[in-house]
């Protein structure tokens, strides 16, 4: 039996999640860590809304923004990609230094 944790934004569907049901026996007991949990009373991307609207200014750095546009929305939807420099700088800054190259 072991201790399964993982860190993520929020995402439903998780390689922790699919290891837990493909192996109930190994895994006593799991840890989500996330930065962005959603509640029960927003659309599940209200928490990220809110982060995307009050993030300091340059904190985006070498992130790339896109739109799409799909039938269920009424309006354009916004992806974006982290660059390294922004998961360095501002994600990951308490890392080891080691990992960084990681992100390239």
């Amino acid at each position: 039996m072991g201790l399964a944790m993982e860190h993520g934004p929020g995402t439903i569907s998780s390689r922790l999640v699919v290891a837990m049901e493909k192996f109930p026996a190994k895994i006593e007991a799991s840890v989500f860590l996330t930065a962005f949990a959603p509640d029960t009373h927003h659309n599940p991307s209200y928490v990220l809304d809110q982060f995307l609207e009050r993030a300091p200014k340059g904190f985006w750095l070498d992130t790339q923004f896109s739109s799409y546009e799909t039938a269920a929305a009424d309006e354009p939807l916004t992806s974006f990609l982290f660059g390294p420099e922004c998961m360095a700088k501002n994600l990951y800054q308490l890392s080891p230094s080691f990992f960084f190259p990681l992100f390239s």
